[in-house]
């Protein structure tokens, strides 16, 4: 038996419980949304450009749950920079949050045009062509598993589960034991 698989496990929920209590700077605590903590995350935006204000808002909005108040700091966010591939990238994924498939690809090509390895926008149009079933999807899995090192395992299970639906299970976890992921 390989004890590996059990280790990594363990040491997984450990970093994850680590995460949820410790009040590192520049990591915002998940379970802690009292007063003091969300003025000091106000404070450090206070810091930030107007537009990076609006879409570090937005995004912690999104993560909240709060879609109405996200949602206008990405308009706010549109309006002052429509160009900017950090609005395109952070619109991608609301877009595909909501379902609409066809916006999140189009701004998830958008940022891809001018950020050609940029993995927010790498995962948005290799979900959205997942949910298509489009075997193209496959490539822009290959590139987002390794675009982020930190995220490689995670990210390599998902585009071998697609991979599964879509070829069968022989030839998914072939490329899983062949890829950099199981190295």
């Amino acid at each position: 038996m390989n004890p590996a698989p059990e280790l990594r496990r363990t040491l997984a929920c450990s970093i994850f419980a680590l995460l949820l209590v410790a009040p590192w700077p520049g990591i915002r605590p998940a379970l802690a949304h009292d007063e003091s903590s969300e003025l000091a995350e106000e404070a450090e935006i206070e810091k930030l450009d107007p537009l990076t204000q609006h879409l570090v808002r937005a995004e912690w909005f999104r993560d909240d749950r709060e879609f109405d108040k996200a949602l206008g700091h990405l308009a706010l966010a549109r309006r002052m920079a429509p160009s900017d591939p950090r609005v395109a990238r952070l619109g991608a994924k609301f877009e595909f949050d909501a379902g609409h498939h066809v916006a999140a690809e189009s701004l998830a090509n958008r940022v891809l045009a001018s950020l050609v390895d940029d993995a927010t926008a790498l995962g948005v149009r290799a979900r959205v062509r997942a949910a298509r079933g489009e075997a193209r999807a496959l490539i822009d899995y290959d590139r987002w598993v390794t675009s982020e090192p930190s995220q490689r395992e995670d990210r390599a299970l998902e585009r071998t589960r697609f991979a599964a639906q879509l070829q069968g299970p022989a030839p998914a976890l072939a490329w899983l034991d062949s890829s950099a992921v199981a190295h």
